[in-house]
């Protein structure tokens, strides 16, 4: 037997579903009784104890939906109203809500010990050390923790409570959704912006780069620095172990992967004391300027790292405003309506699509992704779906032929994508940059969270560079200029049709608009 005070405690869900566990639980021979109206129900209830019970679970979920949108509209009002009074006491460690509840006071010391934190972000010290440095110091945490940990200073570096936002949240199915838009000056700013994004910047660059020695297992000084002198690609450390042939070495990325560079390898230790003994014999009081200028050149350094970090947060958020539009029952519109908008793009438009790319955070990634679709015609929905695997062979090389699977481009059928040699030059410049883990991982990545981009993330990519450059288009305009070139330069429309990838001809005849000059020039071969 069950025993409830009303049927409004077994269940307030939709009547439907609270009737399915209702009669669920009487049919496994449960009697259920609620005492506040004295019912008893078994498995052979009248109707009138079923209808009842219908009736007042109905009632029950009306008045738990009803309580609900009064409890919302509540919050809705406080937070629109948040500047005469604030929401809640819950504030960051740093701070606390006044005694008539308007406003939140700074905690000095602990203000001071985030401006820290951050200072010492910005000047490249790494979340471990910050911590190890505060739990040293017997520096008390903010919370009930034993101790700092860097996942608690990276909350008070990525969080942007600093500059005095605070974010609202909702919570749906267990997890806090941030809703609306965040409320500026909702707390008192206490480290200027420029710090914050400084900050940001240094942290993306150890993220990136991850200069510097990293301990005992990795004794390399130089981590992240040296480039070889005949490719500019990267040099790799290498451990071969202990033994006669064994050691520590420093060599080319690109030799190590097969392309094309010189296959030498420098012994790590010469290096180091080469280098240090150089360093020595250097007199630097004579390359260092006045001081007034050593002050200017790090007032435009902090400047630049400044607008790094910022230009990083903005990249960060458009990638995840991309990823909320990546459903698949999205795409197919979307595409749809940007093929329709796409139109030719002029050579002087096209390079400056190039020229804003490169003031981009991930320039090279997005530089292979307008060449693929500019000089290789490739849709925006195959650029998405490709791999490392199927632009680079086992032996490192970029391959002059693109094999698409079925399941990676338009139609039934796959097809072969032929690479120029300028494309292959984009592939090779962008795979030095980037660490390869599996030909499986795919080739345009998201720097977020380094999974593939959905067709339409990418054709919003595409859409938001294009407007950039000032050019009104979509991200279709690659493909379409593309078979409008070379229907300029004489190709024939058969072996565009089969660069396109098309299955009629005629599909191909509308991708190639026809310009005045190609009218001026077929009139005199009459």
């Amino acid at each position: 037997m069950l025993i409830i005070e009303s049927l409004d405690r077994l269940s307030r869900q939709d009547p439907w579903k609270a009737f399915g566990l209702f009669t669920e639980i009487i049919n496994a021979g449960v009697d259920v009784v609620t005492l506040m109206d004295g019912r008893t129900y078994t498995v052979g209830a009248g109707l009138g104890d079923l209808i009842f019970s219908i009736v007042d679970m109905s009632r029950a979920h009306e008045e738990s939906r009803a309580k609900s949108h009064r409890l919302r509209a509540a919050w809705v009002n406080k937070r629109n109203n948040a500047n005469e009074r604030k929401l809640t006491a819950k504030c960051p460690g740093w701070l606390r809500l006044s005694l008539d509840k308007k406003k939140f006071d700074i905690l000095p010391n602990r203000a001071e010990l985030v401006t820290r934190i951050f200072e010492e972000t910005a000047a490249g010290i790494g979340l471990y050390s910050i911590a190890r440095r505060l739990n040293e110091a017997e520096t008390a945490p903010f919370g009930r923790s034993k101790g700092w940990h860097t996942s608690s200073i990276s909350k008070i570096l990525t969080g942007r409570a600093v500059l005095g936002e605070f974010q609202p949240h909702r919570l749906v199915n267990g997890r806090q959704i941030a809703e609306g838009e965040p409320i500026k000056d909702y707390f008192p700013a206490i480290i200027p912006e420029e710090l914050y994004y400084r900050a940001q910047a240094a942290r993306n660059q150890l993220r990136l780069n991850g200069a510097g020695r990293r301990g005992s297992n990795v004794s390399n000084l130089f981590s992240g620095l040296v480039k070889c002198a005949y490719c500019r690609a990267r040099m790799r450390f290498e451990n071969k172990g202990t033994g006669s042939r064994g050691g520590t070495f420093l060599a080319c990325d690109s030799a190590r992967r097969g392309l094309g560079c010189e296959k030498t390898r420098w012994r790590y230790s010469d290096f180091e004391a080469s280098f240090l003994a150089f360093v020595k014999e250097l007199d630097l009081e004579s390359l260092v300027r006045s001081e007034s200028d050593s002050e200017r050149r790090a007032d435009l350094q902090n400047e630049i790292a400044a607008l790094r970090g910022e230009l990083a947060s903005i990249d960060e958020k458009r990638e995840r405003t991309f990823e909320l539009f990546s459903k698949a029952a999205l795409a197919s519109d979307f595409v749809g309506k940007e093929r329709d908008a796409a139109r030719l793009c002029a050579d002087s438009e096209i390079k400056r699509v190039f020229r804003i790319i490169e003031t981009t955070q991930t320039a090279a990634r997005n530089r292979v992704a307008f060449a693929l679709s500019i000089y290789a015609g490739l849709r925006v929905g195959e650029i998405a779906a490709l791999t490392i695997g199927d632009v680079v062979t086992t032996a490192g090389e970029v391959r002059r032929e693109v094999k698409l699977s079925r399941h990676q481009t338009k139609g039934s059928n796959g097809r072969t994508v032929v690479l120029s040699s300028r494309v292959q030059a984009e592939l090779r410049e962008y795979l030095k940059q980037r660490w390869i883990t599996s030909t499986g991982a795919p080739l345009i990545a998201s720097r977020r969270s380094g999974r593939a981009f959905s067709t339409i993330t990418l054709s919003m990519l595409f859409k938001e560079i294009y407007e950039t450059a000032g050019i009104k288009t979509s991200s279709h305009s690659g493909r379409r200029t593309f078979a409008t070139r070379l229907n300029a330069k004489g190709v024939g429309m058969r072996t565009i049709q089969k660069l396109m990838g098309h299955k009629h001809i005629s599909t191909t005849a509308l991708y190639c608009d026809v310009s005045d000059e190609m009218l001026r020039n077929a009139v005199e071969l009459v």
